[in-house]
């Protein structure tokens, strides 16, 4: 066998540097331009400085463009609110009135449902058992197998602000109907329970399912935060508000002001909507109208 002589160890021959900030040739000074010699003189990468080689690398078409959603909006272009919106996901221009008006939905939503919960829990743990309860969350899983056709076949007739205004104000009128019977002594505790239920599935999803509706999906992914936000804080406004009224108010008093809650939010469908910049709409149709 032929002998193998030991020798240097051979090095890899490295593949060329790529382009980056600096060797490119569109980073380079041309001539009479004054502007090149003094970006030879600079770090090597700094991002505040160095946004006109990265759009002259842009046009040569070395980098790809931003999308537009993606271009951080001028602070002078947004408005106080927006500004601090800001501290908290991606605002453009326009946008704030409408994060406010479904931030403010959302918190009355959710505090009017924390009301009507504390009271279903009261009127089922004073009148029937636990075991009682679980069979009240049975039939309202029966319950919803008739209501979801229902509201399906509503929905093909009816749809954005005006289905959203139906599905309200069914429970703004049934709601001081309860506090009806309550006062003049029926138990309305088994129905009750099953009423609040179905009232915090159908009106929660539905504010939510008109928000997706409003807003395209790049703007939702930006300001669905905000809504998430003033649901949560209504949420707890209203477990507080409940704890400090119940002495107050009798539980006739809590459902009247659950339903005043709940109905205020009837007046905010429509500005809501219109209040949604044109860039920032949902590009879709719905019984053949833009959204």
């Amino acid at each position: 066998l032929p002998r193998v002589r030991a020798g240097p160890p051979t090095k890899r021959r490295r593949s060329p540097r790529p382009y980056c900030l600096g060797n490119h040739p569109a980073d380079k000074a041309q001539p009479g331009d004054e502007q090149g010699k003094e970006q030879d003189q600079r770090a090597p990468f700094e991002p505040h400085r160095d946004r006109r080689r990265i759009e002259k690398r842009r046009q040569l078409g070395v980098l790809k463009p931003l999308p537009a959603d993606r271009i951080q909006p001028d602070h002078a272009e947004l408005s106080r609110f927006e500004r601090f919106l800001s501290l908290v996901t991606r605002v453009r221009p326009g946008e704030g009135r409408a994060a406010f008006l479904f931030f403010l939905h959302g918190f009355l939503l959710l505090s009017s449902y924390q009301v009507v919960k504390a009271l279903r829990e009261a009127f089922m743990l004073t009148k029937f058992s636990a075991e009682t309860r679980s069979y009240a969350v049975a039939i309202t899983a029966l319950v919803l197998m008739f209501v979801v056709p229902f509201y399906g076949w509503v929905r093909r007739h009816l749809d954005g602000a005006r289905l959203l205004r139906a599905v309200t104000i069914f429970f703004v009128v049934t709601m001081p109907l309860f506090a009806t019977l309550a006062h003049r002594g029926v138990s309305i505790a088994f129905p009750f329970y099953i009423w609040v239920s179905i009232y915090g599935l159908m009106v929660v999803s539905q504010m939510w399912a008109f928000a997706a509706d409003s807003f395209n999906v790049k703007s939702g992914q930006r300001l669905f935060v905000v809504i998430m936000l003033g649901a949560n804080l209504g949420a707890l406004v209203g477990a507080k508000v409940t704890q400090l009224a119940v002495t107050a108010l009798s539980p006739m008093g809590l459902m009247l002001l659950a339903t005043g809650i709940l109905g205020a939010t009837l007046f905010l469908a429509g500005p809501e909507r219109a209040a949604v910049p044109e860039g920032s709409r949902a590009i879709s149709t719905e019984h053949g109208r833009p959204v």
